[in-house]
């Protein structure tokens, strides 16, 4: 549910008529091909590194997520910040001249 509502946020971010049911479309593909995956690969994972592998293993995945949600985060205040600062420097600019 959670990834649904997100993908199609970000995907209005865009501002494109069919990017939310995209974005969505390929979070919900991503997911699916992880749950394929995820079986085979703490398999052979703990059969060549221990459990302790596997572990250290979800510790790396898990910061490099926090990495790239922490990524997408600041690029996205980026983007909203940017509109709002040109509005308040057009507005700075139509109030000097009427003070002129």
């Amino acid at each position: 549910m959670l990834t649904g509502s997100v993908s199609m946020s970000v995907g209005e971010r865009l501002g494109r008529g069919g990017a939310g049911a995209g974005v969505t479309s390929i979070v919900n593909g991503l997911g699916s091909a992880g749950a394929i995956l995820e079986g085979p690969l703490v398999g052979a994972t703990s059969q060549y590194l221990g459990w302790a592998g596997v572990v250290h293993g979800v510790v790396l995945l898990s910061l490099l997520s926090a990495l790239a949600t922490y990524r997408a985060h600041t690029v996205a205040l980026t983007a909203t910040a940017a509109p709002a600062a040109q509005d308040q420097e057009g507005l700075l600019k139509e109030e000097q001249r009427e003070t002129i």
